[in-house]
């Protein structure tokens, strides 16, 4: 897990982030549009950023709260969500606050698995979601591609943009990681845009809670 204040700079500005963008990513938009996830359910987005993805699903009728790590980037999802009737629980904490939950329909990361180096860690983070989940429940992960030789090769690998390893999962990895928890209902590669012109190849992978 990054150390506190690795952000600070990235989050100077709003919009400054180069993952940050004002619409929602196409893929999650089509996930809500699929119908596969319960109308009004209670969701949970991990690592957050500025808000674009929970305002989002706050619009589509959605009881959603967020976190992340980052003071400033919560400060801006506060600003985006003040400017439309849409409310979301904005909160300043890590990913240990997945514990806080229960009874959850949908919990997703979008772009946050990866940097999660530590095995073990990683484990206790993904049974931490699902005790979080209600019987039946949904988790999204939107994380880095190990299938593909980008910023390099091997399990980790350290972006440019942030001076900090991540764990670029193969596809059997993720799944080794998620099965004992959760039933794979989707995988997909995707890319995901970073400034300025960046297509960063990412696993797509919805599931549900094993009962």
């Amino acid at each position: 897990m990054d150390a506190p204040g690795v952000y600070k700079d990235i989050y100077s500005s709003m919009g400054s982030a180069p993952w940050t963008y004002a619409e929602p990513h196409t893929e999650l938009v089509q996930l809500v549009n699929s119908g596969n996830l319960r109308s009004e359910g209670k969701v949970l987005e991990i690592a957050c950023g500025e808000g674009t993805h929970a305002i989002f699903l706050a619009s589509r009728g959605f009881k959603v709260s967020a976190f992340d790590s980052s003071t400033n980037a919560i400060d801006y999802a506060k600003i985006n969500a003040s400017s439309t009737e849409h409310l979301v629980d904005f909160t300043v904490a890590d990913h240990k606050k997945v514990s806080d939950f229960r009874d959850l329909d949908f919990i997703f990361d979008w772009r946050f698995l990866h940097i999660l180096t530590d095995e073990t860690e990683r484990q206790q983070y993904i049974d931490s979601v699902a005790q979080a989940l209600a019987p039946n429940g949904k988790y999204l992960s939107v994380a880095f591609s190990g299938d593909k030789e980008y910023w390099g090769t091997g399990t980790l690998r350290s972006p440019p943009t942030v001076n900090a390893p991540r764990y670029w999962a193969t596809l059997s990895q993720m799944k080794t990681l998620l099965t004992p928890k959760f039933e794979v209902v989707e995988e997909k590669l995707i890319t995901t845009p970073q400034k300025p012109d960046l297509e960063i190849p990412c696993y797509f992978i919805f599931c549900n809670k094993r009962s």
